[in-house]
């Protein structure tokens, strides 16, 4: 029995939101009993190239059509705070907004654990946020140097960046995410898209 989790933080670009994020969303949400899963888009993230990211509102509407009919809520902190993305910020804006009792879980790819300890106050971050760590590259123990939980997902093999180049090539991709994401990109010309 996993312990119980109030708030899950989902931070990303979502450039564009995929069903691999929704999964996710909803597997931490099961798992962890879940109250609130916020989804966190990044103005500018920390630790991407930032040059191909689509402007804010792109990004913020497809995810509004994502989690229609979802208990899934978007805050929008990191786009209104502006600048380079931080999580330590984030976690402590959402602990004192939300005026969480417990500290939020902190959700994120086993990809990106690897590299933890370069992000911005990595010990601020483990003590004020619980880690969770989801599989998204392999199914190993990486030796996270903090206290985190495993979220035993399925792992779905779906990126944005392979759905951006899928739509610059005109290939299938339509059902690689939410209903109404791929209609939004095709009417708004987004990436390229040249066989609607």
């Amino acid at each position: 029995m996993h312990e119980k989790i109030e708030t899950i933080i989902i931070g990303g670009t979502f450039n564009p939101i995929h069903i691999g994020h929704m999964h996710l969303a909803e597997e931490a949400s099961r798992t962890f009993c879940a109250k609130r899963i916020l989804i966190v888009p990044s103005f500018i993230p920390a630790h991407k190239d930032s040059k191909n990211i689509l402007a804010p509102e792109h990004r913020i509407a497809m995810l509004e059509i994502a989690c229609r009919n979802t208990n899934f809520e978007i805050e929008t902190c990191e786009i209104e705070r502006g600048g380079v993305s931080y999580s330590i910020d984030t976690i402590r804006y959402i602990r004192k907004k939300y005026n969480l009792n417990d500290r939020p879980g902190l959700l994120i790819g086993d990809d990106l654990s690897v590299g933890f300890s370069s992000w911005r106050n990595p010990d601020a971050i483990a003590a004020e946020a619980k880690i969770i760590i989801a599989f998204r590259d392999s199914s190993e123990n990486n030796g996270f140097p903090y206290e985190y939980r495993r979220l035993e997902n399925l792992m779905l093999n779906v990126s944005s960046s392979e759905i951006r180049q899928r739509m610059k090539d005109g290939r299938a991709c339509r059902y690689l995410m939410p209903g109404g994401v791929y209609e939004y990109i095709v009417e708004n010309k987004l990436y390229g898209e040249v066989n609607a």
